[in-house]
């Protein structure tokens, strides 16, 4: 049987990484979000369109990763929560036996 030992503030501490590059990544985004709408201005045709809504289509893919991996860092740190409720009930519990 594989014994796994979580650690609550490291799980607390990945969460908030995961979420301080989070918000580079978004930053990243809005930024290429601009570009591509300058690019859109100041190129036209049907090749500009072309290229356009494929970029349009990897920017939007990126868009819904993110949220997928700020669903999954809210997630961690809600685990890290009950990790640590449940850590100090059984530490509670076991000073009330002794």
């Amino acid at each position: 049987m594989l014994l796994l030992h979580l650690d609550p503030d490291d799980l607390y501490r990945t969460a908030q990484l995961l979420q301080q590059h989070l918000l580079t990544l978004d930053e990243g985004l809005f930024n290429l979000r601009v570009q591509y709408h300058r690019l859109e201005m100041a190129w036209g045709g049907d090749r500009a369109r072309s290229y356009l809504n494929d970029v349009y289509t990897v920017l939007t893919q990126l868009e819904q990763q993110l949220n997928e991996l700020d669903a999954l860092a809210l997630i961690l740190a809600r685990y890290a929560e009950a990790w640590q409720e449940s850590d100090q009930r059984w530490a509670t519990l076991y000073r009330e036996i002794r």
